[in-house]
């Protein structure tokens, strides 16, 4: 039996195992997709659990995701690969503690602080961890948000819609002399997201810091709030933020790329990105004929966003299909990836919202919240691993 591997079941990993399902491969074929969780979180709805209980919304379980039952979710964490096979922190039962490839897809993705994704690997810890962020967040009365791109956007919208000023004090602070970044957030777009936001009683202190005390380890950095155990001191600008009681990170994601680094250095960019041809085959020179990258852990230069998954999983699983049926197939004869146009649809709360559209439209609550804020696109994902959405059963 031959085994196509795919490492990571977030957006990138569920695209491509339904892409590849679909394709016409030979009855010695199998897909493994290798996850550590138990269920799929989608982070889209993440920052309103932030404040919401989506518990029962927003965790979805792998059991449907392959319909032929030789296609298998192995729950594990992978720690290195070699050439043949990828290696796990746990033994399984039909497969020891590696498992042999012939194809390897890396959908890692990237990591980035909660609320938006939980590190918790079972459901039941994975509800407690997020129970535990919404009533700190629930008891706090000043809240300080690190990072002003989208995440701290609609995460300071998601509290605000929940928590009206006189209940909460609400500011975030930004490094950039704008939201967002220029190169992806046009001037007019940064402004009518300030307006929302300080018309919305939410304090933004742009072109500026604040020192917080260092993550005790990795893990740190992205699961745990910041309660400070004293005040803290003045921002950069100096901005009093003596008093905030609980702070928020939103300041950007990281590769998830150490046990790609920890087998193949050569493969991962100075800036922790896995190095990838126009092939989506990772840029090695004995590794490219059997091993992809997609997902937000590609170093492609395009803005890393769940929709683009979808495109990179067509080209990928063509490109396998084709290397099944002809070994020798030259780059050249691949399917090539074209990155798709430009858009971006930040939400603030569930009535508001920006959307950015190709050739500089934009587009402002109603479009935004009919096509976002109202759902979160929960029931397309539950569709999307073949379970049945929690709306359907009410």
């Amino acid at each position: 039996m031959k085994n196509i591997v795919i490492v990571g079941g977030g957006y990138g990993g569920i695209s491509i195992a339904k892409e590849l399902e679909k394709q016409d491969l030979r009855n010695d074929v199998r897909i493994l997709l290798i996850e550590k969780k138990s269920h799929f979180y989608h982070t889209v709805a993440g920052l309103r659990a932030g404040v919401q209980d989506l518990d029962d919304s927003i965790f979805i379980p792998y059991s449907k995701l392959f319909t032929s039952p030789k296609n298998q979710v192995l729950h594990a964490t992978v720690t290195r690969f070699d050439e043949k096979a990828v290696y796990l922190n746990n033994s399984l039962s039909e497969f020891g503690d590696k498992v042999e490839f012939d194809f390897l897809v890396i959908a890692s993705g990237t990591r980035y602080p909660a609320p938006a994704r939980v590190e918790a690997s079972g459901l039941n810890e994975g509800k407690d961890e997020i129970q535990r962020i919404r009533q700190q967040i629930g008891e706090a009365q000043s809240i300080l948000i690190v990072g002003g791109g989208p995440v701290g956007i609609e995460l300071a919208g998601e509290i605000r819609d929940t928590y009206n000023k006189d209940n909460k004090k609400v500011t975030l602070i930004h490094s950039q002399p704008q939201l967002g970044n220029a190169s992806y957030m046009p001037t007019k777009v940064h402004h009518k997201l300030l307006g929302m936001m300080t018309s919305s009683n939410i304090d933004v202190l742009l072109n500026d810091k604040v020192d917080l005390p260092a993550p005790a380890n990795e893990d740190q950095k992205y699961n745990v709030v910041y309660i400070p155990s004293a005040p803290l001191p003045v921002s950069k600008q100096g901005r009093d933020l003596s008093h905030v009681d609980l702070v928020l990170m939103a300041n950007g994601n990281q590769p998830d790329a150490g046990w790609v680094e920890a087998s193949f250095t050569a493969l991962v960019q100075a800036d922790g990105y896995v190095k990838v041809k126009p092939t989506l085959q990772v840029d090695h020179p004995t590794l490219a004929n059997k091993v992809f990258v997609m997902g937000d852990i590609a170093g492609l230069q395009e803005t890393k966003l769940a929709f683009r998954t979808v495109a990179h999983a067509s080209v990928v699983s063509a490109n396998i299909a084709k290397l099944l049926q002809q070994p020798d197939t030259p780059e050249n004869a691949l399917k090539h990836y074209k990155k798709g146009v430009d858009m971006m649809l930040i939400t603030f709360g569930k009535n508001k919202g920006v959307t950015i559209l190709p050739w500089g439209i934009v587009m402002g609550n109603w479009i935004s919240s009919t096509l976002k804020s109202k759902t979160l696109f929960i029931d397309r994902y539950w569709n999307e691993l073949n379970q049945t959405p929690p709306s359907a059963s009410k």
